[in-house]
């Protein structure tokens, strides 16, 4: 299991629905989907766990690293949504998972 932090501040890309790609961070892409509790803007950096497979990367948790509260874990998904699909997609074609 790998894991990389993402601070408020880290920018990575996400493709909108018109094909163009924005900067952005990781916290507004988690807050426009709908993955943070309501309630204060998630501030504290988040950790993204996921592992390097023979066909390619996969993501399996993202957390707060301070506080441990779980915002997105790919065991815990009933059924797969069109927010899934773009979380995960925009993480591994922008977030630079070293």
């Amino acid at each position: 299991m790998r894991e990389q932090i993402f601070k408020r501040t880290d920018v990575i890309g996400y493709s909108t629905d018109s094909g163009s790609v924005i900067d952005t961070t990781l916290h507004n892409v988690m807050e426009m989907l709908g993955f943070f509790p309501h309630g204060p803007e998630v501030t504290q950096p988040l950790m993204v766990e996921y592992n390097d497979e023979s066909d390619g990367i996969h993501i399996q948790c993202i957390y707060n690293d301070d506080t441990g509260e779980v915002y997105w874990d790919m065991n815990m998904i009933d059924q797969w949504s069109d927010a899934d699909e773009t979380l995960v997609d925009n993480l591994l074609m922008w977030g630079e998972l070293n």
